[in-house]
Order: structure tokens, then sequence, then C-alpha cells
């Protein structure tokens, strides 16, 4: 999984740390989670100022902009992203630990192709983002990712909305 991007890994990292325990079992991509509280805020201005980067320039960015000025961006827009690509449409299953959204499978493929075999980052994101064999439109995906996005809402944003 080393051959895996920022975004994915950083972003699946938050998700998996975004988790709260209920009943006595880990329930990953809780809507409330700490990380969620904090990082909703900041991607949904972000988003709403046209200052988030562009789906397609995140999925190619090298490692080194993680660690640069616009670091927590990124990785809060990383982790914004997966957490879309596994709980879509809705914010959060709460009958489910892991949960199985409409795209989950693009991070399934990413973790398969990533592991198996060396591929170009070009390929391996083509390779990716398919749903059913068919190629996802990325302008397309990124419009559904903010929207849901800007309609999402936590403990904390909904204090504010209150």
């Amino acid at each position: 999984i080393d051959r895996a991007p920022m975004w994915f890994t950083e972003g699946m990292a938050a998700c998996i740390g975004n988790a709260e325990v209920r009943n006595k079992k880990l329930y990953m991509c809780a809507r409330n989670g700490v990380i969620a509280q904090e990082s909703l805020p900041l991607i949904q201005h972000w988003i709403r100022e046209g200052k988030h980067v562009p789906l397609k320039k995140l999925l190619t960015l090298p490692e080194e902009y993680f660690q640069g000025p616009d670091g927590g961006e990124l990785y809060a827009q990383s982790w914004s992203f997966c957490h879309f690509l596994l709980t879509y449409p809705d914010h959060e299953d709460p009958k489910n630990q892991i949960p199985n959204g409409k795209y989950w499978t693009v991070l399934s493929n990413l973790i398969q192709l990533a592991s198996r075999k060396a591929m170009k980052h070009e390929e391996l994101m083509t390779a990716v983002f398919q749903l059913k064999g068919k190629a996802l439109d990325l302008d397309e995906l990124e419009k559904e990712w903010k929207d849901y996005i800007l309609k999402m809402q936590n403990d904390a944003t909904q204090e504010q909305n209150d």
C-alpha cells in the first residue's frame, strides 16, 4: 500500500481515527467524531470560498504538498473525500461499523491495485475511479462531494446554525 497516494492514506487514516464506540463496538466514519468536528467546518468554509483543491488536482498531489503550508487543508479535504466515498449518499451509517456507501468500491479498488502491482499514478487513478466497470466523471463526482459536504452537519456545526 506504500504506492497509494497521500489523499488516500491520510484520508483513510482520518476516517478510521474518526470513530466512536457505541455499545462496545467501534463505528468508523462517525458523523460526530472528533476529526469530523474539527475538519468539517474548515472544509465547508474552503468549499464555499472556492479555496478547496479541485478533485482532479488532489488526486495527483505528491506527498510534499501535504507537508507544506496548505497541508491542513489537504488533510481535511482528504478526510472529507474518503468519508464521502465510504458513506455517500448518507452522512453516517449507524447500523454498520464500517459504512457501505455508493462509492466504497473506489477505495477497495485502490487498496487492491496499489498493493498488487506497480502502476503509474495516472493509470492507477483511471483504474480505481470506476463503478460497476464504468469510469466515473471526476467533475460530477466533485460536484456530488461538495454538495454532500456542504449539507453535512455535526454537533459543532449544528450548534453554530441554532
